[in-house]
């Protein structure tokens, strides 16, 4: 096996482990994020306040995780 054919096998490998991490994050994302109960009241405005709630915290989340990438990104930077 010369040594293109080793970097080729490499690179197939790599994708492959690429693939299911990523299957593996998508699969946890939607099972957690489909498992979040929205309790609502018989108050239309509780209604809206917990909702209101719910999604301000699904930003947060993802505020955190792209705070984080980013820190990882400028620490590998240097």
């Amino acid at each position: 096996m010369n040594n293109a054919q080793r970097i080729e096998n490499t690179r197939q490998r790599v994708m492959r482990g690429y693939r299911r991490y990523c299957a593996v994050i998508i699969a946890l994302t939607m099972i957690l994020s489909m498992g979040l109960p929205v309790f609502a009241a018989g108050d239309p405005l509780t209604v809206i306040d917990n909702l209101s709630n719910f999604i301000f915290g699904i930003i947060r989340a993802i505020g955190m995780i792209l705070l984080g990438w980013g820190i990882v990104q400028v620490g590998l930077a240097f």
